[in-house]
């Protein structure tokens, strides 16, 4: 390979880096992957168990903010206002007593971003069945808010109807 195939080779990978590196890591695309991991990190499959089902619980640490409000339409008991353990305790629980979760956003309605804030608007299709019940089944509407702190995305609200 010549030197000037090389240089040209180089700009050309530069010219297609550039642009992605862009796209990849603008808010909105970092909005939809939070919003992605953190659906991943409530989907159970019914042959994980123990501790890797305990690990589930360090996901969600990393996603969600110190205090963080819940408004589920179908799931009264979850509605309020809760503290990051609280979260955690709860979660914990679901992770050990869940049959098992599937939980998917399959369309991204709308993305406003405003500052250090951001709102995501999604269709979400998903399941959780815990002994016999399934709490949560079908597809929902579902709005997250999100805030930068500390130069992450953390979750503060979500809505779940």
């Amino acid at each position: 390979m010549t030197k000037r195939t090389l240089i040209i080779s180089m700009c050309a990978l530069l010219l297609v880096l550039i642009p992605f590196s862009m796209w990849w890591f603008s808010e909105e695309r970092t909005i939809k992957r939070r919003s992605e991991h953190l659906m991943d990190v409530l989907t159970i499959s019914a042959d994980t168990k123990g501790i890797f089902r305990q690990a589930k619980v360090f996901s969600i640490n990393g996603v969600i903010a110190q205090q963080i409000e819940i408004e589920s339409a179908t799931i009264a008991k979850a509605n309020g206002s809760f503290q990051k353990d609280q979260i955690e305790s709860a979660f914990s629980w679901i992770c050990r007593y869940a049959k098992e979760s599937e939980v998917e956003i399959t369309e991204f309605n709308k993305i406003e971003i405003e500052g250090n804030r951001a709102t995501v608007r999604a269709t979400v299709k998903g399941f959780m069945e815990i002994n016999s019940d399934r709490v949560v089944d079908g597809f929902s509407d579902v709005t997250l808010h999100w805030e930068k702190i500390d130069g992450a995305w953390m979750l503060t609200k979500m809505i779940w109807n």
